[in-house]
């Protein structure tokens, strides 16, 4: 059911993984660095190809700020709370 509903339906999973932030407000390509251990080049990649979302809302700026509490996803497959 789990599966189905994150992969056939595109909705978020249920439980997900927290990344702390310090309570520090970061923009999209400072938080992609930080989560998923990649250069800022690569970070900025992944924007341009419409594949971050953040609260299910695409992503089209690196100036996008990620603050506590705010759900991104890269990719269909990895998802994480900013905390």
């Amino acid at each position: 059911a789990e599966f189905e509903k994150v992969f056939s339906e595109g909705k978020l999973p249920s439980k997900l993984a927290n990344f702390s932030t310090n309570g520090a407000v970061l923009t999209i390509i400072e938080f992609l660095k930080a989560w998923l251990k990649i250069s800022a080049t690569e970070a900025k990649r992944l924007v341009e190809q419409k594949a971050i979302r953040v609260n299910e809302e695409l992503v089209t700026s690196w100036d996008q700020e990620i603050k506590k509490g705010d759900t991104v996803q890269a990719g269909p497959h990895r998802f994480v709370r900013a905390a």
